[in-house]
C-alpha cells in the first residue's frame, strides 16, 4: 500500500467505477482500518466528500459486510480527507447515512469461536 496507509485494511479500494465490496466478514487487529476508500485517481491523497456527486462514483460501494472488532465497538472508522479536512475519521453511522456500509455490523472479536 502506498505509504499513506498504515496498517491493513480489510480491503483497499482505490478509486474506479463500479467498484463493490460486499458480503465480507473480517476480523480486524487492534491497529488495522477496516477498509480504505477513495474518490482521487492521483495516488498521493484520499478524499471521500459527500457533497461532490461527481466523485462519489468513484468511491467503491460497501454494504452488507460483517467487521470483527478486538476494541471498542465505536472505533470502527478510517482516516481520508473530506471536504473540509484532509484527515477526517470516517465512522460506521457517517457511511451508512450517506448510503455506504447498508446492513452492515460491527461485533466483538471476542464473540468469535475457536
Amino acid at each position: 500500500y502506498p505509504g499513506r496507509w498504515s496498517g491493513d485494511p480489510c480491503a483497499q479500494l482505490w478509486a474506479g467505477k463500479k467498484n463493490r465490496f460486499q458480503g465480507n466478514t473480517c476480523i480486524l487487529g487492534p491497529d488495522n482500518e477496516p477498509i480504505g476508500l477513495d474518490s482521487t485517481r492521483q495516488g498521493f491523497e484520499c478524499v471521500i466528500d459527500w457533497a461532490n456527486v461527481s466523485a462519489l462514483e468513484f468511491v467503491a460501494r460497501s454494504a452488507n459486510n460483517t467487521y470483527y472488532l478486538n476494541r471498542e465497538m465505536d472505533q470502527w472508522g478510517f482516516y481520508c480527507g473530506n471536504g473540509t479536512s484532509s484527515q477526517h475519521f470516517f465512522t460506521m453511522d457517517e457511511m451508512k447515512s450517506n448510503g455506504w456500509e447498508q446492513n452492515s455490523s460491527i461485533r466483538e472479536s471476542k464473540t468469535l469461536s475457536d
